[in-house]
């Protein structure tokens, strides 16, 4: 809603159309072609590919042995970065506008991959006719510069630059960090913490500690939490085989077969589901306690699987807004969409992009 809201405004609208006189600007002053998101310097092959995830499918069929900087065609621009293969070091993007931002951007930035667009044909062309060369990309303040390294200068191997598998193997590291629930329970929000309900239900809890401080300015919303452990504690007692359903997940993504991928989600959203309307009525009724009566929640996702540095997960799972706190029905419903969302095809693939096991993946309901 707040993006839909800035996007709408004039300032943004503005900036949007002073970007492009700026890129005539530059044209006309004789700049390089090139606009820097990312700055720094990388080294490796220059490749090409129509979208990020054409190249990570030929990665797949045969992973390259060297860094690879990379000319795309295409990006959405919320695209991840980690586990695409080739230990990416550098990418120009061929003639396309992208917010400095953008989640691909943020990713980019975070993960130390220089990122530059080619924004004239001219540029394009320069880049395009050095593909499959050994390359160096320069992108700072002063200009952008892609040249054949000299002969003779050693890119290392693939898997000490760049991306590569190191951020998918802190994201793996940070998601097994999950601290479980032993016993169903309603947490307060002031007693959530990242190992237990994941950063974005840590976030509101620290919000909540802050507005209680006698000097604060500010009120934050009552909150409460299911936290890590109580969907599979809840599958144990409608005995729903969420077990199963998550095996076979990680099945069908180790063998490529969409078709059994989304059936085999299907199967876990089901019992997902299943788990919530299994909720005991006392633990339902604590969270109805601990908000005034007749009112309208938001149920939203809160993931070990999401904010990390191989894997943010933005918009991978759902949230549910204007709940009615008037029965418990509504509560168990919303509550078993969260769950669910854990257990869609996008997410199931980006986790796997990222090198995160779907065993590793857990949903807190804040």
């Amino acid at each position: 809603f707040a993006e839909a809201d800035v996007r709408a405004g004039v300032p943004f609208q503005l900036s949007r159309a002073l970007q492009t006189l700026h890129q005539a600007a530059t044209a006309l002053a004789g700049g390089d072609g090139f606009e820097v998101v990312v700055p720094g310097a990388a080294a490796g092959v220059l490749r090409q590919a129509p979208t990020l995830e054409v190249f990570e499918a030929e990665e797949k069929e045969a992973p390259s042995t060297k860094p690879t900087v990379l000319l795309v065609d295409a990006v959405t621009g919320d695209e991840e970065l980690a586990g695409r293969g080739g230990n990416l070091s550098g990418i120009v993007l061929r003639r396309q506008q992208l917010p400095h931002l953008s989640h691909l951007a943020v990713r980019a930035r975070q993960e130390g991959v220089v990122l530059v667009t080619a924004s004239t044909v001219a540029a394009v062309d320069a880049v395009a006719a050095l593909v499959g060369c050994e390359v160096s990309l320069d992108a700072s303040a002063a200009g952008t510069i892609v040249e054949v390294l000299p002969e003779g200068t050693a890119l290392g191997d693939a898997s000490t630059v760049g991306n590569g598998a190191s951020a998918g193997a802190a994201a793996a590291a940070a998601a097994d960090s999950a601290v479980l629930a032993q016993q169903l329970e309603v947490l307060p929000l002031e007693a959530v913490t990242t190992a237990n309900g994941g950063a974005k239900a840590a976030a509101c809890a620290e919000l909540a500690r802050l507005a209680a401080q006698p000097d604060c300015t500010f009120a934050a919303p009552t909150g409460v939490c299911l936290t890590f452990g109580s969907l599979e504690l809840a599958d144990a007692d409608a005995d729903a085989g969420l077990a199963s359903a998550v095996g076979a997940v990680e099945v069908a993504l180790e063998g490529g077969n969409i078709e059994a991928l989304d059936a085999a989600c299907d199967a876990a959203r089901a019992a997902a589901a299943a788990a919530a309307a299994a909720l005991p009525e006392p633990l339902l009724a604590e969270v109805l306690g601990a908000f005034p009566a007749d009112s309208r929640v938001v149920v939203r996702s809160s993931a070990n699987v999401e904010d990390l540095a191989g894997l943010s997960g933005a918009g991978l799972y759902d949230s549910v807004y204007d709940v009615a706190l008037g029965s418990t029905e509504a509560l168990r419903g919303a509550i078993g969409v969260v769950w669910g969302s854990l257990y869609t095809r996008r997410a199931a693939l980006a986790r796997r992009a990222a090198g995160l096991p779907e065993a590793s993946a857990r949903m807190a309901v804040l």
